[in-house]
């Protein structure tokens, strides 16, 4: 099934959105436009976004460190391009030992990623903003060969800390 594109149509009636509300409905524009099996360069997505070159790199860096788009650079030097497409995530099953833990208004959530190249789990650390929707405000990625390093050191730091 196909995604319902959104397209930004007037740019003076983005520009009048309260901040909160402009920054959300720009990255589920750039969410939109992605798809999870192809990479788009900038160019592309400014073509089917109609969003200038600076929002769209600031909120696909903003996406790409909250492991929802994945970034890869083709190319060396100053014929480097950057490709963007939408983080492939498959949460956790209840049946395989893993769970939302959830606190207050926050909550983690475990997800497998793939790609061509590796495999790593990602937790995001997630809140509920002030309209009750829920959004990523953190992640961790762990490729699969340094999870047991990764927990090692987690279980060492957390002894620490509790023992203080």
């Amino acid at each position: 099934m196909k995604r319902m594109m959104e397209q930004v149509k007037d740019i003076d009636e983005l520009r009048a959105l309260p901040p909160k509300d402009r920054h959300r409905y720009v990255r589920n524009v750039l969410l939109n436009a992605l798809d999870v099996n192809k990479d788009y360069p900038i160019s592309e997505l400014m073509s089917k976004t109609n969003l200038n070159r600076n929002t769209i790199t600031k909120h696909l860096d903003d996406l790409v460190s909250l492991q929802q788009v994945i970034k890869t650079t083709r190319g060396i030097g100053r014929n480097q391009i950057s490709f963007y497409k939408r983080a492939k995530m498959k949460p956790f099953e209840e049946d395989q030992g893993a769970k939302k833990v959830t606190s207050g208004n926050m909550s983690y959530i475990f997800f497998l990623m793939e790609s061509s190249e590796n495999k790593s789990i990602c937790i995001q650390q997630r809140e509920f903003d002030d309209f009750g929707v829920e959004k990523v405000v953190g992640s961790v990625t762990i490729k699969d060969e340094n999870i047991k390093s990764f927990i090692r050191e987690l279980h060492t730091y957390s002894a620490k800390m509790i023992n203080t």
